[in-house]
């Protein structure tokens, strides 16, 4: 397994002692960046939004840190050589971290050029955002660190609190389209890690067991292609190692798997790389093909490591 590890706050004075520097280390564990946090969750109503909970008239969530507090603690970590993975849940927490980055964008490029690297940030789970703060996430260069399975765990809580129709929830792919990097993961162990499950809300929106009359706002749904990229290169790129990793080609980490459905295509009447189906039957035929195939072979610097 190949580790890139990011630190707590409560970590930093630790790191700065060892001299702990963003893309140190080697092929199998480098060192990451520092992970803080702007709000809550979204079960809990502590996600923090611009727009007062159902039910309440001044409840917005929680700030955790303050867009003042938080340009405290990136311009600390910077100075260290660290990037930062800052979570953010709810529009307004998302709009204050952006703004942040903003105000340390200075900084940020002065660190890069006394530690000689490239810092890059992100945000974690992006679940709501403001529609004019996705041109700031791709003018910015801030990774959109996100994962599909929040939208489908979420949906009994989407169905309650009615997030304001005019955020953009879940939006995979209109981040994508305006440019903005972004990377899909599993956020396990607080979703499960399997990432078919996860192309496959990412496809459809819709609960797990494969029920259409369950999407959540289908004009979001992505291909298996984009869901698949934001997985594997998507990915890469966050951890600064699109370079070795992230895509099948000569020169890269011989990383790869061997499954027994073609996730691309699936099963059904879908070219599974713009997403264009015949019918809502083949779309979730495709998808539900996706989230039940089987790995066959795991290969891991050219090595098999698993074989079914």
């Amino acid at each position: 397994m190949r580790v890139v590890k990011y630190l707590r706050l409560d970590e930093l004075d630790w790191a700065k002692g060892i001299a702990w520097r963003t893309g140190d280390g080697d092929a199998w564990f480098t060192r990451g960046g520092l992970k803080l946090f702007s709000d809550g969750a979204l079960g809990s109503q502590t996600s923090y939004m611009s727009s007062p909970y159902p039910g309440t008239c001044d409840h917005y969530g929680m700030e955790i840190a303050s867009e003042d507090v938080l340009c405290e603690q990136i311009t600390d970590a910077l100075m260290s050589g660290l990037s930062l993975a800052i979570h953010a849940i709810g529009d307004q927490a998302n709009h204050h971290v952006l703004s942040a980055f903003a105000r340390t964008r200075s900084i940020s490029r002065e660190a890069e050029r006394i530690y000689s690297r490239r810092l890059r940030h992100r945000i974690e789970h992006v679940q709501f955002v403001q529609p004019d703060d996705i041109a700031r996430y791709a003018e910015l260069g801030i990774v959109a660190s996100m994962q599909p399975r929040h939208c489908i765990s979420d949906l009994h809580l989407l169905e309650a609190l009615r997030p304001d129709p005019q955020l953009a929830a879940y939006a995979w792919g209109e981040m994508a389209a305006a440019g903005v990097p972004v990377a899909f993961g599993s956020d396990g162990p607080v979703e499960p890690s399997n990432p078919w499950a996860a192309i496959y809300a990412a496809m459809t929106r819709a609960d797990i067991s494969g029920d259409p009359s369950t999407t959540f706002q289908p004009h979001r749904r992505i291909s298996a292609y984009a869901a698949i990229e934001a997985h594997t290169a998507g990915a890469a790129y966050a951890a600064g190692r699109e370079k070795q990793s992230g895509r099948i080609m000569p020169g890269m980490d011989a990383d790869l798997i061997v499954v027994d459905t073609d996730p691309i295509t699936g099963h059904a009447g879908s070219d599974g790389v713009t997403g264009r189906c015949e019918s809502e039957e083949a779309l979730f035929e495709h998808a539900c093909a996706v989230r039940d195939l089987h790995v066959d072979l795991s290969i891991v610097a050219g090595e098999v490591a698993f074989a079914r």
